[in-house]
């Protein structure tokens, strides 16, 4: 993963589930080995989950090679205990005589285990146990809309407020036709409808067609290419895009 990082050469880089340790007899350290080996000196972490001794720790993360002037950090509203969305976080990034705010987040999972997937196939396979394996699919499912929708809600007036041209990139756990998706948006481009192709897959399971994870930039910007990598490094496939300032 790191030498595909390294490749791409990419002037800001956006992880929606970033894991760090601060005990190398367990784990290397991400954040270091980024910033000293791939040369971004400039970052901003959420630090949302740490587990109980504190050695580590998950989150989302900005990484840039240009000079970060100063940071957001949104923690979401919600009751709701699962642990399954991290905070929205920006960073206002100075490129030669221009500033521009960049976004990233990841919103509610639907937070499916084994067994979730299992029941999906007696639905798909219509098994006699279709009525109970629904009934815990769709439960899951509405609980994870509800929660996302409230998130969007948030994103999206940080968004509003932004003093500069903004930039967000996330996974947003929803499909484009959703009310997630269109409340984010707004009338910023979707890098990946201006100058992807393909169907866009970015999700490895489920649906062959399942597009949530995103780079939404304000018109200001000039979208030159979008590109989606099928990797094995995880559930998720990364998304590149290159974005001209005028």
């Amino acid at each position: 993963m790191m030498e595909f990082l390294a490749l791409q050469q990419a002037d800001i880089m956006c992880f929606q589930e970033f894991f760090e340790s601060h005990n190398p007899k367990e784990y290397a350290a991400n954040i270091s080995y980024i910033r000293d080996r791939l040369h971004y000196p400039y970052y901003f972490f959420s630090h949302d989950y740490k587990r109980f001794d504190g050695m580590l720790e998950t989150g989302v993360i900005l990484f840039s090679k240009y000079p970060i002037l100063q940071t957001l950090l949104t923690r979401y509203n919600t009751l709701d205990t699962l642990k399954a969305a991290v905070s929205l976080i920006a960073a206002d990034i100075k490129v030669g005589d221009q500033t521009l705010r960049v976004f990233t987040t990841h919103l509610q999972s639907v937070l499916f285990h084994s067994k979730d997937y299992h029941n999906l196939d007696i639905i798909i396979n219509v098994d006699d146990s279709l009525l109970e394996a629904s009934r815990s699919i769709v439960k899951k499912l509405r609980r994870a809309y509800g929660l996302r929708s409230g998130q969007a809600d948030t994103v999206r007036a940080q968004l509003d407020r932004s003093p500069f041209p903004a930039i967000i990139c996330g996974d947003f756990n929803d499909v484009p036709n959703s009310y997630v998706y269109s409340h984010i948006r707004g009338d910023r481009q979707d890098a990946f409808i201006q100058k992807g192709f393909g169907i866009g897959r970015t999700f490895a399971h489920l649906s062959p067609t399942l597009r949530i994870d995103y780079i939404l930039a304000d018109p200001f910007f000039k979208v030159l290419q979008c590109r989606k990598f099928s990797l094995p490094y995880s559930d998720h496939h990364p998304v590149v895009a290159d974005l001209q300032l005028p």
